[in-house]
């Protein structure tokens, strides 16, 4: 039978996801932090620290949401998302108090929406421990396969497929015609619109990971098979990033799979160290 794990078990989850909204909201602005090292984040393509934040805190809300009681699950999740959504709101609106360019994504929105997503799939994701995995894994993959099948094909208008430039590519395009000036700049949005559709397989592998470290935990074995598949994500997308870049702003597919084996590792070396308390 699944062993269900102890109210307790991811109460130090709970705070680094705590501290993480709160760093990932700090770096959100790229132009204001760029300056500081560690804090800021790269200019375009490739990959600086600050840029893990995100990916990780909707990995790990993923996590929480497989990991809670299913009957208080929906319910409690879906009140934490529109709280997260509202509370980016207010943010933007503090950091931006000019209504009519006012911001109206970010990293707290991008989390809210992820989050009733994720909620809303693990509850439909019925049946056995397998045929879940199955699911919700599927649909991680073909959320990932969508947005790079539509970034690389499907070209704005006057542009053309493929275009992955600051101001050449759809995603872009999508941002700047629906949020005008109510997006992060004129030419793009880091949390946008469109890549939001890639953020979506973020969080579904996050709940992937919880329904292994929660219904299947079989001490070191676990761990270190879930430490194995995230080293093999992390090396699958460095070599996917040959063809497609590793890019936060656009919420790349190869930053995707790399920032979920980071995520990943990190997560099965939190539930054994709990296992070993």
């Amino acid at each position: 039978m699944p062993r269900r794990p102890a109210p307790s078990r991811f109460t130090n989850l709970h705070l680094l996801l705590l501290l993480l909204a709160v760093a990932a909201v700090i770096v959100d602005d790229p132009a204001r932090w760029a300056r500081y090292g560690l804090l800021g984040h790269a200019q375009w393509d490739g990959l600086l620290p600050a840029d893990l934040l995100t990916p990780v805190f909707i990995f790990l809300l993923g996590v929480t949401v497989a990991a809670s009681e299913r009957p208080l699950q929906l319910p409690v999740a879906l009140t934490t998302a529109t709280a997260l959504f509202a509370a980016g709101i207010a943010v933007n609106g503090f950091l931006r108090p000019d209504f009519g360019a006012w911001r109206l994504t970010g990293v707290l929105q991008r989390a809210g929406i992820t989050l009733a997503i994720a909620a809303i799939a693990n509850a439909a994701a019925t049946g056995d421990y397998r045929r879940r995995l199955a699911l919700l894994g599927s649909a991680a993959t073909l959320a990932t396969l969508t947005y790079w099948l539509v970034m690389a094909h499907v070209p704005p208008p006057h542009g053309v497929p493929g275009d992955l430039s600051p101001t050449g590519n759809l995603a872009a395009w999508v941002d700047w015609t629906i949020l005008g000036r109510h997006a992060w700049d004129e030419h793009w949005d880091p949390d946008g619109i469109l890549s939001t559709l890639s953020s979506v397989s973020t969080v579904l592998a996050g709940v992937v990971a919880g329904i292994v470290v929660t219904s299947d935990w079989r001490g070191t074995r676990t761990m270190l098979h879930l430490v194995g598949g995230g080293a093999g994500a992390i090396v699958a997308a460095l070599f996917w990033s040959l063809m497609v870049p590793i890019n936060r702003s656009l919420w790349s597919a190869s930053f995707v799979v790399f920032s979920a084996g980071v995520a990943l590792i990190l997560v099965a070396l939190m539930t054994w160290s709990r296992h070993r308390a």
